[in-house]
């Protein structure tokens, strides 16, 4: 019972802060700076679910995005792990990729 009364709050502090660093990291010059030289590649969500086995999880998401040419989809490498009311923890690692004007495209999980 003592690791259940830290690890949610823990997570739960882990999911702001990730969610938030964009504010914290604000350049007062950025609003000079056109649209796209403000946009960082990374992507950062927080995660909720309730399921019947696994209970009600909160996590995040974590994805590096890329364009691998000008005209294809953005391509998306990234992590997600949650934890449970269950006490269980889930994790995984993806790619979705797309090349060549979108004629290629390879997903991995």
């Amino acid at each position: 019972m003592g690791r259940r009364s830290w690890t949610c709050p823990a997570i739960i502090t882990a999911c702001l802060v990730l969610t938030s660093s964009a504010a914290w990291s604000a350049d007062p010059a950025a609003g000079e700076k056109s649209a796209a030289e403000r946009s960082s590649p990374w992507l950062f969500l927080p995660t909720l679910s309730s399921d019947p086995k696994l209970g009600t999880s909160l996590g995040v998401l974590g994805a590096y995005l890329h364009y691998f040419d000008e005209r294809s989809q953005v391509s998306m490498f990234g992590a997600v792990a949650q934890y449970t009311s269950t006490d269980s923890t889930v994790g995984g690692v993806f790619a979705k990729t797309f090349s060549s004007g979108g004629r290629i495209r390879r997903e991995m999980q």
